[in-house]
């Protein structure tokens, strides 16, 4: 599904739920008894006006992404992969080695520093390694560039406790790191905002 599409879902999810009244009285026509025209468009989610008394949104019936998953109890679709990943890849790593994902584990890695040449190819390698360098514990391993990093994920992989406590770990910074990427593009935001608004009172103080 499209990211707009599933936010603009999410939307209207929150729209419905702060602007519809469950103590509105219904009558045997089963309109509302406020709304004597039948007004279709009071409770359509893209003409609703959302959360006008939150205070961490500056604009009326914009909602930012932190407050959409605060409000819905969700959590951005990119760390529900991540963790699914991990959960994944600990599943392989308990298998025995002469099963397919670890045989194409071993000759990836085997191929890699031969073949490699140029800016790295994205793969599932390349997605777990930047995942694992991501996190600053010092308890688990932070690097899968050849076949011998392995073997500490694999044995972390055969005690589930352990290996559940990593994958916390790396999710946590990713979390940490998503929250701080949106601050940053909001700091980003709001100082482009102040530049043209500068920029234009100068233009007309001096057409005046």
């Amino acid at each position: 599904m499209n990211p707009n599409e599933v936010h603009r879902q999410l939307q209207a999810t929150i729209s419905n739920g702060l602007t519809d009244n469950e103590d509105d009285d219904v009558d045997d026509d089963g309109h509302d008894s406020d709304d004597d025209d039948g007004d279709a468009d009071t409770n359509n989610a893209d003409d609703a006006i959302v959360d006008r008394d939150d205070e961490d949104d500056d604009d009326i019936g914009v909602i930012k992404n932190n407050t959409l998953y605060q409000k819905t109890g969700e959590t951005p679709i990119s760390l529900t992969i991540l963790e699914a990943r991990w959960r994944l890849f600990g599943h392989i790593l308990r298998q025995a080695i002469t099963t397919p994902p670890n045989v194409a584990m071993t000759k990836y890695f085997k191929t890699e520093g031969s073949k490699q040449r140029g800016r790295s190819k994205m793969s599932i390698v390349t997605t777990l390694r930047r995942d694992l360098k991501s996190h600053n514990n010092d308890h688990w391993p932070t690097r899968l560039h050849s076949i011998t990093d392995l073997d500490p994920l694999r044995d972390i992989a055969q005690n589930r406790s352990d290996w559940k406590h990593l994958t916390t770990t790396i999710y946590r910074s990713a979390q940490a790191e998503t929250l701080t990427l949106s601050l940053s593009v909001v700091v980003v935001v709001v100082v482009v905002v102040v530049v043209v608004v500068v920029v234009v009172v100068v233009v007309v103080v001096k057409v005046k």
